[in-house]
């Protein structure tokens, strides 16, 4: 059951979301099947346009590990409305992708209020994820 926080942290992040956000496009590719007369794998693909979330944001000097967090990464904050996003692999906002390293979700009590989500540049088979 939704507690007082929960209402109050939602409608401010949605809010100032709204108000500051940009538009972008969370994919999600599915493994299909096995074609042994082809030899390949199948996969499909789903998207979810999300109308307001953050720009990108770097990390600060301190978060850097260069292993689990890079120089490069940026993170995206995005309403906690939007359902789950643990499962989603690219980003694409204003035509650059980005694929997820991470999603985080942070809690307002017993809801999600926002996700931040960690991402890296470049194509999903040339780069490691977390």
């Amino acid at each position: 059951m939704a507690t007082e926080y929960d209402v109050k942290f939602l409608a401010a992040a949605k809010a100032i979301l709204d108000k500051f956000g940009i538009a972008a496009t969370l994919k999600t590719k599915t493994a299909g099947g096995y074609d042994p007369t082809t030899g390949e794998v199948t996969s499909t693909e789903n998207s979810v346009s999300v109308s307001k979330m953050s720009p990108p944001l770097r990390f600060q000097n301190h978060e850097i590990d260069n292993s689990l967090v890079l120089s490069t990464d940026v993170k995206f904050i995005v309403s906690g409305d939007v359902g789950n996003l643990s499962n989603v692999d690219e980003v694409s906002v204003n035509g650059v992708n980005y694929i997820l390293a991470q999603a985080n979700p942070i809690y307002s009590g017993t809801e999600i209020a926002i996700w931040i989500l960690q991402c890296r540049r470049g194509a999903p088979d040339t780069i490691s994820v977390v």
